[in-house]
């Protein structure tokens, strides 16, 4: 699925997670190409939770839920390698699928302009109440076609300290020095990120938590979250009628 406007293009790959597949700006392609591993390319939605839930393993209500794992945590929510159906120009839908305890589905919605690419979830409990926290993993390419390297600029106030399992403690510390694989909150301005002589993107979003991986040599990861990972156990609930709303924008110069 494809929309073009005058100086950018965007599409998606419905069979692979609804994600973006390319985004091209005045003829410069801007993210991570497919590779074989469905976490490490494109730009993909994550729900109904985003980032790392330790073993697996949350509680909610005085239940305890178990999720599958890539590897020993599970990862970046259930839609990201689901198939989605286009309902509309600009919208595509999915359901969580079996892997999640509550039936429920996620809706994306987007706008392309020549200056930006706005994007919107929502998630949709069907039955019951259920948490969610979701975001966007785009995998920015440090290299484009022209122009110097990626500089990054992310000014946050505040870290959440990450284990050696890159999960929150829970603990909010100072910044750390880069490379980063970890949440922030409480940022300065909207990160933003500068190719020389190419091209300049700002990120903007309708939350305050973002999740910055800065340490691939190829490519980096700035990703808009509703809530840091492993909250599900405290974070926003969903209700039927009440679904939980998201966007992002990325604004190119």
């Amino acid at each position: 699925m494809r929309s073009v406007s005058n100086r950018a293009a965007v599409e998606f790959d419905l069979e692979r997670g609804g994600r973006i597949s390319r985004l091209v700006v005045d003829g410069l392609s801007l993210l991570v190409d497919r590779v074989s591993d469905p976490l490490g390319w494109g730009a993909y939605v994550m729900a109904p939770w985003a980032g790392r839930v330790r073993d697996g393993r949350f509680e909610f209500a005085g239940e305890r839920h178990t999720l599958p794992r890539r590897g020993e945590h599970a990862q970046h929510g259930t839609v990201l390698d689901r198939a989605w159906d286009r309902i509309a120009d600009d919208r595509l839908v999915t359901d969580l699928g079996p892997a999640w305890p509550w039936p429920g589905r996620v809706e994306q919605r987007f706008e392309l302009t020549d200056d930006w690419l706005r994007l919107e979830l929502e998630v949709h409990a069907e039955h019951d109440e259920m948490p969610v926290i979701v975001g966007w993993h785009p995998w920015f390419r440090r290299e484009l076609a022209r122009g110097g390297p990626l500089q990054l600029q992310v000014q946050p106030e505040a870290a959440w300290e990450v284990d050696e399992d890159l999960i929150p403690t829970g603990r909010v510390v100072p910044v750390p020095e880069q490379p980063w694989d970890m949440p922030f909150t409480r940022l300065a301005a909207p990160p933003v990120l500068r190719w020389p002589g190419a091209l300049e993107l700002e990120m903007t979003s309708s939350h305050d938590c973002w999740v910055v991986y800065s340490e691939p040599e190829h490519a980096v990861c700035v990703e808009p979250q509703t809530d840091r990972p492993d909250a599900l156990s405290t974070t926003t609930v969903v209700r039927p009628g009440d679904p939980l709303r998201a966007w992002t924008r990325w604004r190119w110069t």
